[in-house]
């Protein structure tokens, strides 16, 4: 065969793996539209309730499993501990029958959530990581721009100058049960519980940022009691901060309760939303530990006793009981989107 017809088979062949290429990429592979549903649908799954992304990235949280690690194994709580709980989330069109009860987090607790000026939701907690020792036992935060439906990568909340915490005798601080506001000028205020080395009990503790992403810098203690002061509930109402917690002493003296049996709680107040000063304690067939939000010219205060309960108060300092159990739970979070939708978190 003479070289000529060679080379003119060379190119046939040639071209016709061209040709190939071309109607391969044009009919079989998804054009750019396509493309775009597909990484949509990739996003949706990864984002939504079920299946939060957890993608390994700096501060961000790692998919957690359910094998309890060493360094919690070892530990003389490990099957008691806040870690062995989950969060869920529910929603109401009235703020007291709630439905779905969906599955949001898995070691974690203390949820609080709020909306935000923009309209996002953006729940804070306690996570406790089980594949990560360095993220175990710490605040995080993520956000849902569409009512909870989806929520971003989950993130720990940075601090700084807060000194070493005497809880677990770490060089580390570490604060716990988060409840956090977001101030007129747009600014946030995450108020937690906190124990430094010259403090008798863990209190009542303030940090403050610019944005949820930046770094919360420390106010220090914002409550002086001689009491253990947990888990805090804080909301502005009618001119005034209010400040709310359960009643966490041993031997707890129910002789001023106005009827009995009912529970006792601290509630404080401040003009400013630090330096608090502690009023009457206030009472309730319920613990006030859970969240208080205002809902148009009264209180709700959603507070735990065998599941989430709520009472209402016009001014702060007495509260009556609404009927029923709002979620089967405890230590609520709760807000209310734009629309007028109640959503909840809740440990289990």
């Amino acid at each position: 065969m003479s070289r000529k017809i060679i080379v003119v088979l060379i190119g046939v062949i040639i071209f016709l793996l061209v040709l190939l290429g071309v109607l391969i990429a044009v009919f079989l592979l998804p054009g750019d539209n396509e493309k775009e549903d597909l990484n949509d649908e990739k996003q949706d799954s990864q984002n939504s309730i079920l299946e939060i992304d957890y993608s390994l990235e700096p501060d961000v949280f790692e998919q957690d499993t359910n094998t309890m690690p060493a360094w919690i194994a070892r530990g003389e709580n490990a099957d008691t501990g806040p870690w062995n709980g989950d969060i869920y989330l529910s929603s109401s069109n009235n703020g007291l029958d709630f439905t779905g009860d969906k599955f949001f987090m898995s070691h974690s607790g203390v949820p609080n959530l709020i909306t935000t000026r923009d309209g996002d939701l953006i729940a804070t907690f306690q996570y406790f990581s089980f594949v990560n020792e360095g993220l175990f036992d710490k605040i995080v935060y993520t956000i849902s721009a569409d009512g909870g439906q989806t929520w971003s990568k989950i993130k720990k909340v940075e601090f700084s100058g807060l000194t070493s915490s005497t809880q677990k005798m770490e060089a580390n601080p570490n604060p716990v049960d988060p409840t956090l506001v977001q101030l007129e000028d747009g600014t946030f205020r995450l108020y937690f519980t906190y124990q430094t080395p010259g403090d008798a009990f863990p209190n009542l503790y303030s940090a403050k940022a610019d944005t949820i992403d930046g770094t919360f810098v420390s106010e220090g203690q914002q409550l002086e009691v001689s009491q253990m002061v947990l888990d805090p509930a804080v909301v502005y109402f009618d001119g005034v901060w209010h400040h709310y917690t359960a009643f966490h002493e041993a031997g707890e003296d129910l002789s001023a309760a106005p009827v009995s049996g009912t529970k006792k709680n601290v509630h404080s107040t401040s003009s400013t939303g630090i330096d608090f000063i502690q009023q009457d304690d206030v009472y309730a067939d319920m613990t006030f530990l859970g969240d208080v939000i205002n809902i148009g010219g009264k209180l709700r205060f959603y507070g735990t006793d065998n599941g989430v309960k709520s009472a209402i108060s016009p001014d702060g300092v007495s509260w009556t009981m609404e009927s029923g159990t709002r979620v089967d739970g405890a230590d609520p979070g709760v807000a209310i989107l734009e629309s007028g939708t109640f959503v909840i978190l809740y440990s289990r």
